[in-house]
């Protein structure tokens, strides 16, 4: 079994990573391309694709899914299907969609800064 544990030492690590796939989905060439709603379709499509394939190591190698966390995960559908509904929403607006943006980069902010300190 593959230890990632040794390559992935602290958040930061992660962060790095996050900004890595930002960077990559929202590449210029992408958006030139592509109108707004092909655009966000064919990151979902691409991040259900890429979720699917990671899904045999999760449930093979590194033993990640149980019944535990598909009882918890079922928990969490309500809640999907609501922000599924206020994304459809928000991204439709613009000016709402930079409001909510930049208010959740604060409060991420906020809380991330309490964490680390």
């Amino acid at each position: 079994m593959f230890d990632f544990s040794a390559y992935i030492q602290n958040e930061w690590s992660w962060a790095v990573l996050a900004l890595m796939a930002i960077f990559v989905g929202m590449s210029k060439t992408g958006i030139t391309r592509m109108p707004k709603l092909a655009f966000v379709g064919t990151n979902a499509w691409f991040f259900l694709c890429v979720n699917f394939l990671k899904l045999p190591f999760q449930l093979f190698a590194w033993h990640n899914i149980n019944l535990t966390t598909l009882a918890i995960d079922a928990c969490a559908i309500p809640f999907v299907l609501i922000g599924a509904f206020v994304g459809i929403f928000v991204f439709r607006e613009p000016a709402t969609f930079w409001r909510l943006f930049f208010l959740t980069t604060l409060i991420a902010s906020i809380v991330g800064l309490k964490t680390i300190s």
